[in-house]
């Protein structure tokens, strides 16, 4: 692909058009090291939800761009909207030297510049059609759309309300078995012992991973939007069930069976026998709605 890329560019007339279009892409180059930095070392800051997510998202953007890309040659661009689009790829371009001291503010520029790229190239028009490109690309032009979807969920729900609704779903599970416990919010007390459900440990990340997961495999796999709907909501769904055990093991482990249980649960090694699980029964519910498993 990256070779083609390369023989189609040079191959290409050298245009005001081209030339215009190339140094905006050139900025994106220039934002791309910073973009790959923050994704890889995210990993280790809010999880690999986020991770998965902007990965997922960015490779069906491309690889929908590169399936589409013999229909695309064929449309050109109104000279108003090639117009704009020069008019905001300039903007971006003389903008992003003096906005370089967050990564906010490239990712902004660098969004800018891509919607006059396209704009410049294909029309407004582009937008509704190839509505999911457009998605993928916007949504993971900042490397860590995990950690904007936290910050919508804090603010525009009640605080700490998955916290504590996980941890009253904990609670229940632990008296099913017998535990006196009480919980109070995200605080699950025990006789001796109290323990806090915090926003990492409330399955949101792991959701979020899911839903990138889903997202990537059924657009891959050329499912319908009401398939992929289904796909992501079934994800999300056995992310929090799964971790529905998980937690109940932990708050066990954090109030009787010592410090050591507790770090190998909450650790990568108990992080991945819960992951298998969670992939195992997601295989199995996607072959189910599989257009082949249909067709049997």
């Amino acid at each position: 692909m990256i070779k083609s890329c390369f023989k189609f560019y040079a191959a290409y007339p050298k245009t005001p058009h081209t030339v215009i279009v190339s140094l905006g892409l050139f900025v994106g180059l220039c934002y791309l090291p910073s973009w790959i930095r923050f994704l890889v070392l995210q990993i280790y800051q809010y999880g690999s939800g986020s991770f998965t997510l902007a990965v997922c998202l960015a490779a069906i953007g491309i690889i929908k761009l590169w399936q589409n890309r013999y229909s695309l040659a064929v449309v050109d661009s109104l000279e108003a909207d090639r117009w704009l689009g020069h008019c905001l790829i300039v903007v971006g371009i003389l903008s992003f030297p003096f906005c370089r001291f967050s990564l906010w503010s490239q990712a902004f520029l660098w969004l800018f510049i891509l919607i006059g790229v396209v704009i410049s190239c294909w029309g407004i028009a582009f937008f509704s059609t190839y509505s999911g490109i457009s998605w993928a690309f916007a949504l993971s032009v900042y490397p860590n759309p995990g950690h904007i979807a936290g910050t919508l969920w804090q603010t525009l729900l009640p605080a700490r309300i998955l916290e504590s609704s996980m941890a009253w779903v904990t609670t229940t599970v632990l008296r099913w078995v017998g535990q006196p416990v009480v919980v109070s919010g995200p605080l699950v007390f025990f006789p001796h012992h109290t323990v806090e459900v915090s926003w990492g440990c409330n399955g949101f990340d792991t959701a979020l991973a899911m839903l990138g997961a889903s997202l990537c495999l059924g657009w891959y796999l050329g499912f319908s939007n009401y398939k992929i709907f289904q796909l992501s909501f079934i994800g999300i769904v056995l992310a929090f069930l799964v971790n529905i055990p998980r937690l109940v093991l932990m708050a066990l482990a954090a109030a009787y069976w010592g410090a050591d249980i507790f770090d190998f649960l909450h650790g990568p090694w108990g992080g991945q026998i819960f992951v298998t699980v969670l992939l195992g029964g997601y295989y199995y519910l996607a072959l189910r709605l599989s257009p082949a498993s249909e067709g049997s």
